[in-house]
């Protein structure tokens, strides 16, 4: 049994894995959350990894199926490894040292038939299963974690009563993800998670393996009936999880947003600040540049907001924009330059 970490920055270092290629696009990703309810049903037509086995910090590597890209890297495998903390996926390091995370459940599971380990009726309860559903250009796959218990009830209390039923779902060609949530028992969420009430649920865009540092952390905050998607640069994110744990149908479905950002024309110094932003944005362009008109472009290439610009100090209010990464264009009569902005 490895070291326990309550941190969540931590337990990204020492996830499971989603094994996202070493291939990089000149693309800055983002991702948008939208929650729903959906019933929810035990995958069908399943390969079982642990085939009876009891699990607890299991190692596997998961044929995808099909080629997924995440945070620029594509991936046909993911990998679970033995010091994950739950549902944690990740890419093998290859030369470039760092990998990228998805946390689809942060609490530490465990095979619920863990406490009759090496006893007369020793017997595997919970089964972990992938299966890849569809036809060639549109398949789904999915990973199920189900009727997983939680080590720490098993450690704490010698007991195996609280279980939670998840899955994890990537679609070809759209790059989605998500995680649903199926029947579950949670009456110490305190012990199940660690000291926090609820779980965290996100992605982590690079982690070094060297160094541990992580830089680019989207994670689910607040209600877990209606999170906000929150994003730090760095591995900050310490108390960053859901108040409560998650209803039983719910599922959290995270779709990238690309935006390619051209070369900038203009060299004068811009300062645009906040950035993040979830409020105001605050665009000093210096009287040098001349600039004359300002633009919001969106991940698809569209140009849904522009105004003009008097003087050196423009304010944007962004309050009204989705989460997710946007192009400023700024232009005079001689050039133009674009930024990127992300919005909260």
């Amino acid at each position: 049994m490895n070291t326990r970490y309550t941190n969540f920055s931590k337990a990204l270092l020492l996830g499971l894995s989603i094994t996202l290629g070493v291939n990089h696009s000149a693309n800055a990703q983002a991702y948008t959350v939208e929650t729903s309810t959906q019933t929810y049903k035990n995958i069908t037509n399943n390969t079982s990894l642990t085939n009876g086995a009891i699990w607890d910090d299991p190692e596997y590597t998961i044929p995808v199926g099909f080629e997924f890209e995440f945070f620029g890297r594509s991936t046909t495998e993911i990998i679970m490894d033995e010091f994950n903390l739950g549902a944690i996926l990740s890419l093998p390091t290859g030369s470039i040292g760092s990998t990228a995370m998805l946390i689809a459940y942060s609490a530490d599971l465990a095979d619920r038939g863990l406490l009759t380990e090496d006893m007369p009726n020793e017997e595997s309860l919970s089964d972990i299963s992938y299966t890849v559903e569809g036809d060639e250009g549109s398949r789904i796959f999915k990973l199920e974690w189900e009727n997983a218990g939680f080590w720490e009830d098993m450690d704490i209390n010698d007991t195996s009563i609280d279980f939670v039923n998840l899955q994890l779902w990537l679609y070809e060609g759209s790059n989605v993800i998500e995680v649903h949530f199926g029947p579950k028992k949670i009456t110490q969420p305190l012990v199940a998670f660690e000291g926090e009430v609820g779980p965290s649920i996100g992605l982590a865009k690079k982690v070094s393996m060297t160094t541990g540092d992580i830089e680019g952390v989207y994670v689910l905050n607040g209600d877990p009936g209606n999170p906000k998607l929150e994003f730090w640069e760095e591995d900050d994110t310490s108390g960053a999880s859901l108040t409560s744990w998650v209803p039983e149908n719910t599922v959290y479905r995270f779709t990238p947003a690309t935006v390619s950002v051209p070369e900038v024309v203009q060299t004068t110094d811009v300062q645009i600040y906040p950035n993040p932003t979830s409020d105001v944005l605050f665009v000093d362009a210096g009287e040098a540049n001349e600039v004359e008109r300002l633009s919001i472009i969106d991940a698809m290439g569209k140009q849904i907001a522009t105004m003009p610009v008097e003087g050196s100090l423009t304010e944007v209010d962004m309050r009204h924009f989705s989460q997710g990464y946007y192009v400023l264009k700024l232009e005079s009569k001689k050039s133009s330059t674009v930024h990127k902005i992300l919005v909260q």
